[in-house]
């Protein structure tokens, strides 16, 4: 269960990454300077404890710990606009 914790903690990473390039202003507001980030999903109890003693383990001294729900997501899909195929000779 501990794998399934740390592929689901890395596709969230990716994707607060991506929410945070997004809004910035949401970010600065909302998270503070260098604090250790522990997303939490809607409706996983387990992982969200694994992910908030995670933070905690891995924080330094006086660090601030975040927690970040993320309440939906959206379905996930491809980003291709245009895609050409070439045989191989």
């Amino acid at each position: 269960m501990r794998r399934n914790f740390q592929k689901l903690n890395a596709e969230l990473g990716a994707e607060f990454d991506r929410y945070v390039a997004e809004h910035p202003a949401w970010a600065q507001k909302h998270v503070p300077q260098g604090a250790k980030v522990a997303l939490q999903i809607e409706g996983n109890a387990a992982f969200n404890t694994w992910s908030r003693q995670l933070a905690k383990r891995m924080r330094s001294a006086k660090q601030p710990v975040v927690f970040v729900r993320i309440e939906k997501l959206a379905p996930v899909r491809s980003r291709i606009v245009k895609a050409t195929v070439q045989k191989a000779a």
